[in-house]
């Protein structure tokens, strides 16, 4: 049962290290696994409570404590207080804090990754929960706001359809309702809010509600990874019409259909008046070409009748679709250049369901009369672990018009484990990327940054070297769009740059999107500064990231292996005589290592000396280090 209310409850971890259980040092960072906690039965009414990270400093006995309110970087009281996860019960589900150490070197030895995360609940209870006897368990993701709104659509859904069969005289006393005979729609609804299924979902709207107004009202900037379900249907056949239409509907349940206009009306094939009804009923539409042709071509001529033409003919019956399927899943950089131009996003490639999305190649995996309902279900599981968008595909022409009970099977349990199902266009404005240029997957340059706000781009994307001698009171606006410039600015004259020596600055520039323009700071001092864009004439004031620990000379050196260097970024300054640097020069080195074992996201900059040359290299997979290329100065 759920409890009455929300409530915390203080926890207390004592971090040590391996054997000898030395304390550890750093921050516990302590995320929920949703974004929003619904409490329907609250005394007082239902309520809705928004859980922020909760960050824990480690004291010198290597305990998490709240953070002293007179300086944040110190440790206060020990313990810090969470939300309890059984605030929903067996109404919506458990959910879970995860622990994630942030830890800091001791005595020059590394602790970064030396404890790992874990995920754990806190039931309700007035004791002290010690974390380091806690059960640990699987992630779960619990209740979210994708649900929320799920079940917010559900209730109004559900209320609609009562309302709809009692103005037609055809609501005649479901299962626990009396009555054989049709009866009133307002006679309807009463018995409809008597059921306690009915009283269960109009608390759950309750909470809903403010949970989809808080949606409404974010940035359209906000989109963190979730764990998401779309079900698609390929090549406009009547079998989706008779056996998938009624199977999608009965769940509440909204598919998007791929539908190929030359097909339309044919025998066999939907038609549009078919296709306008599926719309009626809230599911998407998507283009799947005009004739079915492969589309992995350079042919102008064959991707403009394909796509333009199949496009125009959707047009002319009053259908904007907001997506494009690849027929086979194949494409070209050429023809997903116009899939750009005309749709949010495409269906059919090999990767990108996981941040940041492959928006124009989005892959699916194909539910076949001879597939198996456990695999499909290990799909799911994994799909809610990973916080990844899953994209079924069902050709229901290949079915011969049985055995649609599986597809039924995976949505329920897909429901059942509370992965949201919505149509691929939703899932794209819940996931999808902010800024997304170029051609990822298959183009050269590209750069996207993902709904968390994380920059990726390709290898040989835009990066240029700026002049020299950098003002600290250049505007965001003034510097190079969609890239990353570096520049270098001098000890002398230093106007206002933070550290008081010379050093340089990245600047990364995303048009309009400017809470995700910002400068990060080298100064040859070895501290690390780190600002954002307010608008596109003003900086925030620097934050300084380095605990001033991560500066060195000469070790490691520029000859020193990936795993020498501590996670995190390390600045070296390589000197004469008898510099490591590339080619002998003396300069700074800066190297990048994020995670402990996948060496391949590491890489190294330097910076000659006195000079505004820059090389980069990246790492392989084994360790090895790639070769010094020479940026090229704009």
């Amino acid at each position: 049962m759920a409890t009455s209310r929300l409530s915390t409850r203080r926890v207390e971890w004592r971090v040590q290290i391996g054997t000898s259980n030395k304390p550890a040092q750093g921050l516990v960072i302590f995320e929920a696994s949703v974004s929003y906690i619904p409490d329907p039965l609250a005394a007082g009414g239902p309520r809705t409570a928004i859980p922020e990270p909760v960050a824990a400093v480690l004291d010198a006995g290597g305990y998490a404590s709240t953070p002293d309110p007179t300086n944040p970087a110190k440790a206060g009281a020990r313990g810090v207080e969470l939300f309890t996860t059984d605030t929903l019960g067996e109404d919506g589900g458990d959910w879970t804090w995860t622990a994630r150490p942030q830890l800091r070197s001791v005595n020059g030895i590394q602790m970064a990754d030396s404890v790992p995360a874990f995920s754990f609940a806190v039931p309700t209870g007035t004791d002290t929960l010690d974390l380091a006897k806690v059960q640990k368990v699987p992630a779960s993701p619990g209740i979210g706001e994708a649900q929320a709104v799920a079940l917010l659509s559900q209730y109004k859904s559900d209320v609609d359809s009562v309302v709809a069969r009692a103005n037609a005289g055809s609501f005649k006393g479901e299962p626990g309702l009396p009555g054989v005979n049709a009866v009133p729609a307002d006679e309807a609804v009463a018995q409809y809010a008597s059921r306690e299924d009915a009283k269960t979902n109009a608390a759950i709207k309750a909470v809903a509600q403010p949970v989809a107004e808080e949606v409404s009202r974010r940035p359209a900037g906000l989109r963190p990874p979730q764990p998401l379900a779309v079900f698609s249907f390929d090549d406009g056949v009547a079998a989706d019409r008779d056996f998938v239409r009624p199977l999608l509907n009965n769940r509440g349940v909204k598919g998007t259909f791929g539908v190929t206009t030359n097909n339309v009306g044919n025998s066999g094939r939907l038609s549009w008046p078919d296709i306008k009804t599926l719309m009626d009923e809230g599911h998407e539409i998507a283009s799947h070409a005009k004739t079915h042709k492969n589309l992995n071509t350079s042919d102008a001529s064959l991707i403009t009748a394909e796509i333009d033409e199949a496009h125009a003919a959707f047009l002319a019956q009053g259908i904007v679709p907001q997506g494009f399927v690849w027929p086979f899943a194949a494409s070209s950089p050429a023809s997903r250049a116009k899939a750009r131009r005309l749709y949010k996003y495409a269906l059919g490639g090999n990767a990108g369901t996981k941040q940041p999305i492959h928006t124009y190649a989005i892959k699916r995996v194909e539910i076949t009369p001879t597939s198996t309902l456990a695999n499909h279900k290990a799909q799911i599981d994994a799909a809610i672990t990973d916080r990844e968008l899953l994209v079924f595909l069902v050709h229901a022409a290949d079915w011969n018009g049985t055995g649609f009970d599986k597809i039924g099977q995976v949505i329920d349990y897909a429901r059942t484990v509370q992965l949201p199902i919505v149509t691929a266009s939703e899932a794209v404005d819940l996931v999808g990327n902010i800024v997304d240029t170029g051609d990822l997957p298959g183009g050269k340059d590209w750069t996207v940054v993902t709904g968390s706000g994380v920059l990726n781009a390709s290898s040989t994307g835009p990066v240029g070297i700026g002049p020299a001698g950098v003002s600290v009171t250049a505007r965001p606006d003034s510097f190079p769009d969609q890239q990353e410039t570096p520049q270098t600015f001098s000890a002398v004259g230093n106007d206002g740059w933070p550290g008081g020596s010379s050093g340089t600055v990245y600047t990364q520039r995303f048009g309009n999107h400017i809470a995700y323009t910002r400068q990060v700071v080298y100064t040859g001092a070895g501290s690390v500064y780190y600002r954002t864009a307010v608008d596109v004439a003003t900086w925030s004031a620097f934050t300084r990231l380095d605990n001033g620990n991560i500066t060195t000379v000469n070790t490691p050196n520029g000859n020193a292996p990936v795993t020498a260097f501590d996670i995190g970024t390390t600045i070296t300054r390589l000197t004469n005589p008898g510099s490591t640097g590339p080619n002998g020069q003396a300069g700074t080195l800066t190297t990048n290592r994020p995670h402990l074992t996948q060496h391949g996201y590491a890489y190294q900059e330097f910076n000659v000396f006195g000079s505004n040359t820059f090389l980069r290299r990246g790492c392989a997979s084994d360790g090895s280090w790639l070769p010094w290329v020479t940026l090229t100065a704009s």
